[in-house]
């Protein structure tokens, strides 16, 4: 500790004092450019800190405010051009999370200089400055967002402040460091053992964004677009980081030329960073993201390659869609998440189109949906005021809403059309912060179209718009007409029309023939509206492209048209948005099961994986859940009289050559027919494939490796199950039908210290298996002592609370409600939601058991040799 200068007022400003508050500083004094020296010392766990801060005097002022949580100040100077050094009164508020510098006389507009020497902690909790030690070896990272630079220096810690930042570090021979800037010094001192590196200014950037990682690292490097590209790791993982470069070096060319905004903080590291951090993090140059994430063995497996690329697409998105152009405040988040999450897809598709990222959105878009439904759903564009309530706000409304709206309206522009008009708001604000108004006026000027009002509803307003479709011939032109209201599960007369939205609506034609006829796009601004379409179709589908953030309800009629023709004639997004909205409508009571099972039926033989996947979530579902007792031989025998002889016509093992596409269809059958299904066939198939595998006969492929585990274990028992565990498949395994098997890993594992048992990660798999849910839940609250632990970081107990959202019954809701009430980290929103989520469920039992038997008995009555 430094010696304090005499007559300062210096004090620690503790985190626990309050939560740190998101309110803005007074405007009289902005940061111009911060020069930051930082000494990190892991022996003691602590740092300290030179810092200087240029500064902009905006209005006469006697008080300088920053923000500053758990940092010493030891001394301070403030000069201004042509004045004597002045040593301010320091005075801290730690309810707030400030400290204040008063000086003797008023500062004058004009610009000032602030030097501060300090003191901090390191801590281990991934907050600000942190220690971390892995392998050996001690480390040292940064994580600033959201409210976290005042924990590392004193600050003006809001997205609008932008500065320029110079960092050094003073660090151990033998480490490494990274920030944001290139390295442009590297010194030995300024004592022995210590070596400095410094790193050159960035451009104007968010505090946030300041980022700082002390180690061993090693790296490989490319570049793209003549801009120097690494990514680094631990030594013992460096080649798996080479993958991580390739993604890097596409994407980063896609969105470069995307934008036409010449990158501008000159290198990109990207740092697969050690000790679970909490996923990625899109620090100006200098990328952070958990090693974790890294795709391990000699063949990865494509999907884990899909994952990585997809988290560095979305972050590098972010160097110009949140570092470059950021929200104003963290209510307009949903700029910076929203938009990076809509952008990721497009760099993966041109690099890697085999993957569907496309297809990918409409998933994620349906997702989303269901959450928006909820009661407790909230706004896009929220008020925040606390860390806690930011924290909270990353959440799929932000990212995965933010993108459909975007993705919505780029359609209904026009992809060119957007992509300008983006691009040059890019340019006019760059190195500047903007807010959903800048956004709306700028895609609104360039079209001249009301999206300012499209923006404004579906971005201010919660919840989702349910669009009832009629259609009818009259002459020679299709008359539509389409009402909207606020979707809302429960009886339709429940729904409310508590949200204005001016709704883009794409209509496409079905008829006779096999071509896609075209898409004729209308505005749909009343609660009731008619339009007409040139030609005569027996069906109109009301979502072209899968590109609108709505329900779409159809007749019955036109929804067996549409099934049935819908291969031929709809694209492979919009089959699984007609899956969506027939699957979603029927759980919510707006139309019938019975309406739903003929479009599964109609779509089982679909060679879009992506479409089959969707049908395997969804009978999966009926099968483990709403199929009530005495009919669960009905509903098995329809599903293996629906897909058996798909799964024929696919087999179990590939050919050669065979395409990831046809692969992925044959595990979305097997898995239909072994776990909704039962079939006996499948299921003793997958029986004997993990007999030979584990007697080391004939190996089973990895891709296929989860399915096989999965359905081997809907029959194993206490011969096979434990077997199984061998095979490092702990959350597959987790959803197996034996839950006295679940439960007793889960009670071991928990019980276990230093076990090879990754429990925290079974418990959240066994919530979302219906078969030992209630009675994995009722294991971890009766141990809740020795499970938080297992959760201790913010991050993964609110996962843990969006996990128990999988539950379906009253009791295990009750549980749930109890034990997260009142906990410190556990934010309410969140809570209401899971507790939402599982009065959906249970509602949609009650609603669904018995149309479901009655359809299921006359549909056996119709087909009674389909029986067994």
């Amino acid at each position: 500790m430094r010696v304090r200068r005499a007559g300062s007022i210096a004090g620690m400003l503790l985190a626990l004092a309050a939560p740190a508050a998101a309110g803005s500083l007074p405007a009289d004094v902005q940061p111009l450019h911060y020069q930051l020296t930082v000494t990190p010392d892991v022996g003691t766990n602590s740092f300290s800190g030179d810092l200087t801060i240029d500064l902009q005097v905006v209005n006469p002022t006697t008080k300088i405010t920053l923000h500053a949580i758990d940092l010493e100040i030891v001394d301070s100077t403030l000069t201004v051009p042509n004045g004597h050094p002045v040593h301010p009164t320091v005075t801290v508020d730690a309810a707030a999370g400030t400290v204040t510098f008063t000086l003797p006389a008023r500062l004058l507009p004009g610009t000032a200089r602030l030097h501060i020497e300090y003191d901090g902690r390191l801590g281990h909790d991934g907050r600000g400055f942190y220690a971390i030690r892995t392998l050996g070896r001690k480390y040292v990272l940064s994580q600033m967002e959201s409210l976290d630079a005042r924990r590392a220096f004193p600050c003006v810690d809001e997205p609008a402040a932008k500065a320029s930042f110079a960092l050094s570090a003073v660090i151990d021979e033998g480490l490494t460091a990274i920030s944001n800037g290139p390295i442009v010094s590297d010194s030995p001192g300024p004592k022995f053992g210590k070596h400095t590196v410094r790193f050159g200014t960035t451009p104007k950037m968010s505090s946030y964004l300041v980022a700082l990682a002390i180690g061993e690292f090693q790296c490989v490097e490319g570049s793209a677009e003549s801009v120097p590209i690494r990514v680094c790791t631990l030594p013992e993982r460096k080649d798996l980081a080479r993958f991580a470069l390739e993604a890097a070096e596409q994407v980063f060319t896609f969105d470069s030329r995307y934008f036409g905004f010449r990158y501008p903080f000159r290198k990109l590291d990207l740092v697969a960073v050690p000790g679970n951090f909490p996923g990625a993090m899109e620090n100006a140059g200098a990328i952070f993201f958990d090693e974790g994430l890294l795709a391990t063995g000699a063949r990865p497996l494509e999907s884990a390659l899909a994952d990585e690329a997809s988290v560095l697409s979305h972050e590098i998105a972010h160097l110009w869609l949140g570092d470059l152009v950021t929200m104003a405040s963290w209510d307009d988040l949903w700029l910076n998440e929203g938009f990076a999450t809509w952008m990721t897809p497009k760099a993966l598709a041109a690099w890697k189109p085999q993957w569907h990222p496309d297809l990918d959105e409409v998933t994620s878009a349906g997702n989303v949906m269901r959450l928006d439904a909820l009661k407790s759903t909230r706004a896009v564009r929220a008020p925040v005021s606390t860390a806690a309530e930011i924290d909270d706000s990353f959440d799929p409304i932000a990212y995965d809403k933010g993108a459909a709206v975007v993705r919505m309206i780029e359609a209904w522009m026009g992809q060119d059309a957007f992509h300008k008009a983006l691009a040059a708001f890019v340019h006019a604000h760059a190195f500047g912060a903007v807010t959903t108004e800048d956004l709306g006026a700028a895609l609104q000027g360039a079209s001249g179209q009301p999206v300012a009002a499209m923006l404004s509803g579906f971005i201010t307003g919660p919840g989702v718009p349910e669009v009832s479709i009629e259609s009818a011939c009259d002459g020679g032109d299709t008359v539509v007409t389409a009402s909207a209201r606020r979707f809302a599960p429960g009886a339709p007369q429940l729904a409310t029309d508590a949200a204005s939205w001016t709704i883009p609506i794409g209509l496409r034609g079905v008829g006779e023939g096999d071509s896609v006829p075209a898409v004729s796009t209308v505005l749909l601004t009343a609660p009731r509206q008619t339009f007409k379409l040139a030609g005569c179709f027996s069906a109109v589908f009301a979502n072209a492209g899968a590109n609108g953030y709505y329900y779409t309800a159809y007749t019955p009629d036109t929804l067996r048209r549409l099934a049935s023709a819908a291969e031929s004639q709809l694209t492979p997004a919009e089959r699984i948005r007609l899956l969506e909205d027939a699957w979603d409508l029927a759980r919510a009571g707006h139309q019938r099961i019975g309406d739903y099972l003929p479009v599964a039926a109609a779509m089982a033989a679909d060679t879009a994986p992506g479409v089959v996947e969707e049908l395997d979530r969804e009978l999966t579902f009926v099968g483990a859940y709403l199929v009530p007792g005495p009919e669960h031989a009905w509903f098995e025998s329809w599903v293996t009289r629906t897909f058996s002889r798909v799964q024929q016509g696919l087999g179990w093992k590939p050919a050669s050559g065979e395409s990831e596409d046809r692969a992925r269809q044959r595990r979305a059958v097997l898995d239909i027919l072994g776990r909704a299904g039962r079939d006996k066939d499948v299921l003793a198939t997958a029986r004997v494939m993990i007999d030979a595998h584990l007697a080391g006969r004939e190996r089973i492929e990895p891709t296929f490796m989860p399915l096989v585990v999965r359905l081997a274990a809907v029959t194993a028992g206490a011969d096979l199950l434990p077997r199984l565990r061998a095979l490092d498949e702990h959350e597959v395994l987790a959803t197996t039908p034996d839950a006295p098997f679940v439960v007793g890993v889960l009670t071991n594992g928990i019980a276990a210290t230093g076990g090879r048992e990754p429990w925290p990660e079974w418990l959240s798999a066994a919530l979302g298996n219906p078969a030992a849910q209630s009675e994995a839940w009722k294991v971890a609250a009766s141990r809740w002592n020795d499970v938080r632990p297992g959760f201790a970081e913010p991050v993964q107990l609110s996962a843990l609370v969006v996990a128990t959202g999988q539950l379906c019954d009253g009791e295990s809701r009750e549980s749930v409600h109890r034990l997260f009430t009142g906990q410190a980290q556990a934010v309410p929103r969140t809570l209401q939601l899971t507790l939402d989520r599982i009065d959906a469920c249970r509602d949609d039992l009650m609603r669904l058991d018995a149309s479901l038997a009655d359809w299921l008995k006359s549909e056996a009555a119709r087909t009674p040799q389909g029986i067994r």
